[in-house]
């Protein structure tokens, strides 16, 4: 969730085999990352806002996923949307998924996770 171009996909282990379904608000991310993995059958990405609940659902499936890593996703809403953007997502986030881990970039580094 906040994928961007699936540079976390980059920061994985290369025996790592598992399904990963990248989100992010800003189509032209999505398109990058669809370009760079295209022909996996086990990674996708879509747009999507995440308060959207029905949308996340049918992303998701009825099975929730292992874990859901929001890179740098809290900073852009609070700063962008307001903070009751960002309580109004959470909900939606934690039923779509069993654990959350919260990774932010450092905003006056180079794209370094903290």
């Amino acid at each position: 969730m906040g994928c961007g171009w699936g540079r976390l996909l980059d920061l994985l282990p290369r025996r790592w085999r598992g399904e990963y379904l990248g989100i992010d608000l800003c189509p032209e991310l999505i398109a990058e990352a669809r370009s760079r993995y295209e022909g996996s059958r086990r990674i996708r990405f879509d747009t999507s806002d995440l308060r959207d609940t029905l949308r996340l659902r049918g992303l998701v499936g009825p099975d929730k996923m292992d874990l859901a890593v929001l890179v740098s996703v809290r900073g852009m809403v609070l700063r962008e949307k307001g903070p009751e953007a960002w309580t109004g997502m959470l909900p939606n986030v934690w039923r779509s998924c069993r654990r959350v881990l919260y990774l932010e970039y450092d905003p006056d580094g180079w794209g370094e996770l903290e």
